[in-house]
């Protein structure tokens, strides 16, 4: 019975938690809108979160990638000549 006492208030815990995964999706259920995307701290529905997470990671990568293909470019004709 102590057993699962502590149990039960190790759950109550991680769950008043204000980082609790549980608790941000819930209240991103609750409350979420596509007009929050404009708004600071708005939540926004997952199937519009998704997308715009995978455009800046696609954004964050090719801003990395650019400049290598350049040089390289740059270096190649520059070893033709």
């Amino acid at each position: 019975m102590e057993n699962l006492e502590k149990f039960l208030k190790k759950m109550y815990n991680l769950i008043n938690n204000k980082n609790c995964l549980w608790r941000v999706y819930m209240a991103s259920k609750s409350n979420s809108s596509i007009e929050n995307v404009y708004k600071l701290n708005g939540n926004v529905p997952l199937g519009v979160a998704i997308p715009f997470g995978l455009q800046h990671i696609l954004a964050m990568f090719v801003s990395n990638v650019t400049p290598i293909i350049l040089v390289t470019g740059v270096a190649q004709v520059m070893a033709d000549q």
